[in-house]
């Protein structure tokens, strides 16, 4: 038998989910590994997932991706996890019979592999598992061809020629608690649940993406655990109830289904937006720009009051002490001839913002916009937050500009916009206010990052932003 098969070994979860003990009857499949079965315990730290699995077998390397996956599982059933055909065919061999044992048995394929599980996807018929990758949206051309691909050879030829990792729940329930929640929200029956495990980092959460047997998407649903990611969900429920009120035209958005706090976590589920299925403009349009325009005539109120004594000031004064101390000299430098240059700013008005407003957070389809992903939104915010962040985002991470290229564009194209709505500015006034307006976006979006970097304790994989606010913000400052 494949050596690599003794890696694999029973565990059981303890109720209150702190501690994986041994399955007694793995001795008798794996006599030639002592060592690890005569461990009475393993600790997991900070394991926190609100659903438990009754008995896993998966490898010990990978351990800690437990967390990632018990989410979408049944709390009641067996899961049998392996790496490869092989390994599995190995169990085989070994006569563990426990797909003999169980009624309900549901089959997953993991992507990109099981030591990083990013999406999980339910390999029920080819439509369902090719919809599946929906909830997947690269914004890079490569991917976006990978996932095409993908997606046809599902169609086509099923998973048979996928080099999938993939996993089977076993279990004699039929569903779990989070699915019983989501199936009573739509008729259709049986629902499909694929699920991306969240980005890395301090507002990680777990989406799942609900789909009919046809693959249609019904809906999207977040589930947040921790009190940060919580309080996102549960600002998001509140501006698409808010959004409902304002009665926009400009755009659509989607609408809440389901919003509570379980205590230990949240769900949220909304319905889905017409995402785009090729490659994406990533240029402003006419629909944006109405878009935000209408968002800022519905929601403005005039402001008298100068930077320093506002409450969106103040938040960034407040973040940036509670980090000062673990952050570089050269962004202590910025944040502080920041903060002089702009204190004594007034903006002329104060408006709502989508606060992530990106190409990837909206589409267009028969001409209509569509925006979604709220939770950032924000009801104080100073004008051309948005503006700023559509053009900046896509300029670093997929065009790669550099920050005095990004610097002059983002601040010509505002320059016009502004004069949509503040019309009685003089070309000087015009200037000075984009001018201070792309200081304050470039504070706030950085002091957030390095927090939420610091508190996540991981260390920042990604630093193409940070480097360009802070190379787009010394232009500004040496003004």
């Amino acid at each position: 038998m494949d050596d690599r098969i003794y890696e694999f070994f029973y565990l059981i979860l303890n109720h209150d989910g702190t501690k994986l003990k041994i399955y007694p009857e793995a001795k008798k499949f794996f006599p030639h590994f002592p060592d690890i079965l005569e461990r009475k315990s393993l600790t997991l730290v900070d394991y926190n997932a609100p659903l438990k699995v009754d008995v896993i077998l998966i490898s010990l390397k990978d351990i800690k991706k437990i967390k990632d996956l018990t989410l979408s599982l049944n709390p009641n059933g067996k899961v049998l996890f392996f790496k490869s055909k092989r390994d599995f065919l190995s169990l085989k061999k070994e006569k563990v019979s426990l797909f003999n044992k169980f009624f309900y048995i549901e089959e997953y394929g993991i992507l990109p592999s099981i030591k990083n599980p990013r999406w999980i996807i339910p390999l029920v018929n080819p439509k369902v598992s090719a919809s599946s990758l929906n909830i997947y949206q690269p914004s890079l051309f490569i991917p976006k061809i990978v996932k095409k691909l993908a997606q046809v050879s599902f169609l086509f030829n099923g998973k048979r020629y996928l080099p999938l990792d993939k996993f089977f729940i076993l279990s004699n329930s039929p569903s779990s608690f989070i699915y019983n929640i989501i199936k009573q929200s739509f008729s259709s029956s049986p629902i499909y649940l694929s699920l991306f495990t969240g980005t890395p980092g301090y507002y990680r959460k777990v989406c799942f993406q609900i789909m009919d047997e046809k693959g249609d998407i019904l809906a999207y649903a977040k589930l947040a655990e921790t009190p940060q990611t919580k309080n996102l969900t549960e600002n998001e429920a509140k501006v698409l109830l808010y959004l409902d009120k304002l009665n926009i035209k400009t755009s659509a958005y989607p609408k809440l289904i389901f919003y509570k706090d379980f205590s230990r976590y949240s769900l949220l589920i909304q319905s889905a937006c017409p995402k785009p299925f090729w490659l994406r403009n990533f240029s402003i349009t006419k629909n944006h720009l109405l878009f935000l325009e209408e968002l800022y005539r519905k929601t403005s109120k005039a402001n008298q009051l100068p930077f320093y004594q506002l409450e969106s000031f103040v938040k960034i004064q407040q973040r940036v002490d509670r980090i000062l101390l673990s952050i570089p000299s050269e962004w202590i430098e910025r944040f502080l001839n920041g903060f002089e240059k702009i204190r004594d700013y007034i903006p002329m008005a104060l408006s709502f913002s989508h606060g992530d407003f990106t190409p990837w957070n909206t589409s267009i389809k028969d001409g209509k916009l569509y925006t979604f992903d709220w939770e950032y939104a924000t009801y104080d915010d100073p004008p051309l937050m948005d503006l700023f962040h559509f053009y900046i985002q896509p300029a670093v991470l997929v065009k790669k500009k550099p920050a005095d290229f990004i610097a002059r564009d983002v601040i010509a194209k505002t320059y016009i916009y502004l004069n949509k709505i503040f019309p009685s500015l003089s070309e000087d006034e015009r200037y000075r206010t984009v001018v201070n307006l792309l200081i304050f976006y470039l504070m706030k979006m950085s002091s957030l990052y390095l927090e939420a970097n610091i508190l996540s304790k991981q260390p920042v994989t990604d630093k193409r932003l940070l480097k360009a606010w802070g190379d787009i913000l010394d232009t500004q400052l040496m003004k």
